[in-house]
C-alpha cells in the first residue's frame, strides 16, 4: 500500500475546485469546500465501542478547525477530523444512487 491511510476519525480531504460559491466560517481555512477522498475506521470510545464516521469518499464536507497539510512520498495529503464537518453533501444521480462525478 502506498498512500497515506487514515486512522481513527480522520478524513483525507482536497479542496473542492467546482465551487461557485464559498461557505464562509471564522474557523474554517479559507471557508472552502473539501472533497473527501479517504475516511479513517472511526474512534473507539471509552466503552470499547466504534464510532463509524459519517462521511464517506465522495461527499463534499465544509470543516471547521485545523487541516493539516502532510507530505508523504512525493504527494500532499490535507487531514482533518471527521468530527470537524460541519455540514456534508452526497451527490448522488437522481433515483439511482450513483454518486455523481465530481
Amino acid at each position: 500500500m502506498n498512500k497515506l491511510q487514515p486512522t481513527s476519525d480522520f478524513i483525507i480531504v482536497e479542496v473542492y475546485k467546482d465551487v461557485a460559491t464559498s461557505i464562509i466560517s471564522p474557523d474554517s481555512s479559507k471557508g472552502e469546500l473539501y472533497h473527501v477522498l479517504d475516511v479513517g475506521p472511526g474512534f473507539i470510545t471509552s466503552f470499547g465501542k466504534r464510532i463509524k464516521p459519517l462521511v464517506k469518499p465522495g461527499d463534499i464536507v465544509a470543516i471547521v478547525g485545523n487541516i493539516l497539510d502532510i507530505p508523504f512520498q512525493g504527494e500532499r495529503y490535507q487531514v482533518a477530523r471527521g468530527g470537524d464537518v460541519i455540514a456534508y453533501y452526497r451527490p448522488v444521480n437522481e433515483g439511482i444512487g450513483i454518486p455523481d462525478k465530481i
